[in-house]
This record gives C-alpha cells, sequence and structure tokens, in this order.
C-alpha cells in the first residue's frame, strides 16, 4: 500500500472526526479517537497506530467508564458488533468489550466504510 494512500485515507479519517467534534487523544505511536457524550464524557471509539508500531486501525473500546450509562454501553456493544460481518476486520479481544483490528492495506479500499461508521458513531454518542 502506497504512503500516499494511507496519509489520504487517515487524513480523511481524522477529518470526520474533527468535524463531529471527538476528542483526539495523541500519543506517541498511536493517536485515539474519542466520542464526547451528551454531558461530556469521553469515550474512545478507534485507535489508529504509527505504521510500524502495531496493527493499524482498532475500533471498540476495552474501557468503558464507570460512569457511563447503559444506553452508552449498549450503543457500544452494538457498533462494535458491525464488524463482524467484515471479512477485513480481525478480532483483537473476543472478551466484551470486543475490539477489532483493520491493517492499513485493508483500512485503505474500505475507508469509505469506515468513515461513515466513526461518523455514526460519534453523531449518535454525541447525543447519549
Amino acid at each position: 500500500m502506497s504512503d500516499d494512500r494511507v496519509r489520504a485515507a487517515v487524513i480523511r479519517f481524522l477529518g470526520v472526526a474533527k468535524e463531529n467534534k471527538a476528542h483526539l487523544q495523541w500519543r506517541s505511536a498511536s493517536v485515539s479517537i474519542q466520542a464526547v457524550s451528551a454531558d461530556g464524557n469521553r469515550q474512545t471509539v478507534a485507535l489508529i497506530y504509527r505504521p510500524g508500531k502495531r496493527l493499524a486501525w482498532a475500533f471498540g473500546s476495552r474501557s468503558v467508564g464507570r460512569r457511563a450509562s447503559a444506553v452508552l454501553r449498549s450503543f457500544l456493544e452494538s457498533w462494535t458488533h458491525q464488524f463482524e460481518k467484515d471479512n477485513f476486520a480481525k478480532l483483537a479481544f473476543s472478551t466484551p468489550p470486543e475490539v477489532w483490528n483493520v491493517s492499513y492495506d485493508d483500512a485503505v479500499p474500505n475507508i469509505d466504510l469506515l468513515v461513515d461508521r466513526l461518523r455514526t458513531a460519534l453523531t449518535e454518542i454525541s447525543k447519549l
């Protein structure tokens, strides 16, 4: 996969995150995309790792805050289950809450779907 195509996919994904008022938490090897709920709580819904550091993209949330409502937990679970039907997503953690990994080679050709899912998650969580 060319660096230009990967870069364009990451820029597009992060652009949608910013447009939908996600909080971006930058780390040395990754950026965490956090949805902000109506009460101001942040919940990680996706991670993008720097190439060569780990699997490229991760979707789901390993840690749902203690103050998270049952509605938020339910939404995150149903949102994460969408990845089950994708032949390009690999299950990273099978114990709930599940996390799905997507390689850069698979994320780029599926960026439209991934962007739509991110937009939906950010929009819905902002209402909870």
